[in-house]
């Protein structure tokens, strides 16, 4: 198949990762895919954009658009921008005879919806759901799905509740896992100490949390149930990687209440040595997904073969089941503190969860296994397309 990826933003945030992954995926397959993103800024130094990391996968891109997301739909100065690119997309559909367009945004989207009637070649258009709620309610919603031929989503909640919601057809819909390299993400020791650079202990229990610590993550939550354990585990420390211009408020004025503060480790956003300060965590907890929606850190922290807790919010439960991959609880600190007891306490149930998590993500999460899926998908479209 000939498809196209588009993805008007060039940071290496949210949906970048999982589209990247799959357009790497579906070429290894041999299809011929084309990544449409957007090159960085001039003055951009070198470092997490999504064209770096394309050029490292070594797949096709094309960085031709504007994709200035500033030109909303409502404002009418941003209206030529859009035809703009609409016209170069059309120019790229007809140069590889292309039958997929598979949006990730409101921007692409309504882009590709305006190349296709530009265009000689007529490709069916697929719009991927990346947001943590799903699509919202509303005619712009109506509109852009009325000129989809499929959507795909992570959430199985989210699929019945975009058929229901929006009147679309079920077989025009796939609800699928998003894909993680699993070369990269392994059990095992670390290769670098990355207690010894965070000031933690070597006999320490780690409780680690990776997220965008804004005050709707419940993060306050799991410090109170953490100072409430040191009581009994003085040995517990809480790794907390990540960043957020509302640190103080949902982090440090909690710790600091709490007397704590010194057993909270916040050591920013960490980059290079990622997958060693994973390896360093006893125990993983998740309590609310980002914006993207995907709850990749909790993804990757499973196929690393942590046991993990993870609040019955969202898509969380649909990802972990509870006492086989994880501990699913409620959103509560006596419930968080109940299960991060357990897990201080019965190294048995550490292995086992550790375990049952490895096992979840080698079978849900394969790049290849994805790709398949989304293959079948495509070409369901495409033999079921109106002529």
């Amino acid at each position: 198949m000939r498809i196209l990826h588009l993805l008007a933003d060039w940071k290496w945030t949210g949906p970048s990762e999982p589209v990247l992954i799959l357009v790497d995926a579906l070429t290894k397959r041999g299809h011929n895919v084309v990544f449409v993103t957007q090159a960085p800024p001039a003055d951009t130094p070198d470092g997490d954009h999504i064209v770096r990391y394309a050029h490292m996968r070594k797949v096709a891109i094309d960085t031709s658009l504007a994709w200035d997301r500033r030109t909303k739909p409502d404002n009418l100065f941003g209206v030529p921008g859009i035809i703009r690119d609409a016209r170069r997309l059309s120019r790229i559909i007809d140069a590889l005879d292309a039958e997929i367009n598979n949006a990730q945004s409101d921007h692409d989207h309504i882009t590709a919806a305006l190349a296709r009637r530009l265009a000689v070649s007529r490709p069916i258009i697929v719009r991927t759901d990346h947001k943590r709620h799903s699509f919202p309610t509303g005619i712009g919603t109506r509109l852009l799905l009325s000129c989809s031929d499929g959507v795909i989503t992570f959430s199985p909640a989210a699929a019945r509740r975009i058929a229901k919601t929006f009147s679309f057809p079920e077989e025009r819909l796939l609800s699928v896992d998003p894909a993680l390299d699993l070369s990269c993400w392994r059990p095992g020791p670390p290769a670098k100490d990355m207690r010894a650079s965070f000031g933690i202990a070597p006999e320490a229990f780690v409780i680690g949390m990776v997220a965008r610590f804004q005050t709707y993550r419940k993060t306050d939550r799991v410090i109170r149930a953490f100072a409430n354990l040191t009581q009994k585990h003085p040995e517990a420390r809480l790794l907390l990687m990540g960043r957020s211009s509302q640190m103080e408020e949902s982090v440090h004025r909690p710790a600091r209440e709490l007397g704590v503060a010194d057993r909270v480790i916040t050591p920013g956003y960490i980059s290079g040595d990622y997958r060693d300060a994973l390896a360093s965590m006893d125990a993983f907890v998740f309590m609310v997904p980002g914006s993207d929606g995907t709850a990749r850190a909790l993804r990757e922290a499973m196929a690393m073969g942590l046991p993990v807790v993870a609040a019955r919010i969202g898509m969380l439960p649909e990802i972990v089941e509870d006492t086989v991959s994880g501990l699913v609880v409620e959103p509560m600190e006596q419930d968080i503190e109940a299960a991060l007891d357990r897990l201080c306490s019965d190294a048995a149930l550490r292995k086992r969860l550790g375990n049952g998590a490895r096992r979840a993500a080698v079978e849900r999460f394969d790049m290849d296994g994805q790709a398949r899926i989304v293959e079948k998908f495509y070409e369901s479209l495409l033999t079921d397309r109106t002529p």
